[in-house]
């Protein structure tokens, strides 16, 4: 079971995003905030909820009721967003910058999941195949499931 984890997950281990690759899992936070902090996640959640180019009043406005920001912290937030390159500026050349998201929400969490597990394989092997014998997740069909995820 560990060789076929391990043989999936070398795809994966190759150098991808700098951000995905050093990122911190918070495993007490509910949702995105496991993989972001509390302020980018909400962001990322409005800008990916929009779905277009997006202005950082449009995301000021629609922060939901218990997180409002000052709309400079939305703007110096998004700004560390793209510097690590979840967002991009369509045309610096403007005031106000209009972003757009580099990654859909959808792949960023199968990335994000992909390279905590394969992390964990790498340096604790025993203890991954242990969980997933234990679970019940070594099934007929994993592989198949785990290559449908990388597509």
């Amino acid at each position: 079971m560990m060789k076929l984890l391990n043989i999936l997950c070398w795809n994966f281990m190759q150098p991808m995003d700098p951000y995905i690759d050093n990122m911190a899992l918070r495993s007490h936070r509910p949702g995105l905030k496991k993989l972001l902090g509390d302020q980018e996640a909400e962001i990322m959640e409005q800008v990916w909820a929009l779905g277009g180019p997006v202005l950082a009043r449009q995301i000021h406005e629609r922060m939901p009721s218990g997180e409002r920001l000052a709309y400079s912290t939305v703007v110096c937030t998004m700004g560390r967003l793209v510097t690590k390159r979840l967002l991009r500026v369509i045309d610096d050349t403007t005031k106000p910058y209009r972003y757009l998201p580099t990654i859909s929400q959808q792949d960023f969490i199968n990335q994000a999941v992909e390279r905590v597990i394969c992390a964990l394989i790498e340096d604790f092997p025993g203890a991954v195949s242990a969980v997933v014998e234990r679970e019940g997740l070594h099934t007929p069909g994993l592989v198949e499931a785990v290559l449908d995820l990388k597509e």
